[in-house]
């Protein structure tokens, strides 16, 4: 396992390499472009153990790039919403299940939600 600082760097160097953007998903999230790294925080430890919450955070990462330029911004943005929709599946607010609940909290979602958490922060190298 990798600290996040570790992490930071190496995804960093291989976005520069191959001129992309990476996220980098665990308990702490990590989105860069080698320029710019945002740590995403939150969301629920069962989320690993859960099959499809990849494929979640893939599908709602794909909508946040579809309606914003920066893919670094579109990539935590979409991150962000899934923790949150974790966080809140995770309490019962939407269902019991954690990936049905996570699904139904990130389609109820405001644009507000996000705005009101600090889930998301910049990393310095």
């Amino acid at each position: 396992m990798h600290a996040v600082g570790d992490a930071a760097r190496e995804a960093g160097e291989l976005a520069v390499a191959f001129k992309t953007t990476l996220a980098v998903t665990g308990a702490v999230d990590l989105v860069t472009d080698g320029r710019t790294t945002l740590q995403i925080e939150g969301g629920s430890r069962l989320m690993g153990r859960v099959t499809g919450t990849g494929c979640m955070a893939t599908a709602i990462v794909a909508a946040f790039c579809a309606v914003e330029k920066d893919p670094v911004a579109a990539a935590a943005g979409g991150l962000a919403l899934l923790k949150l929709a974790a966080e809140r599946a995770r309490s019962g607010r939407c269902s019991r299940l954690l990936r049905g609940g996570a699904t139904r909290c990130a389609v109820r979602a405001r644009p507000g939600d996000l705005a009101r958490t600090d889930r998301v922060r910049e990393v310095r190298p």
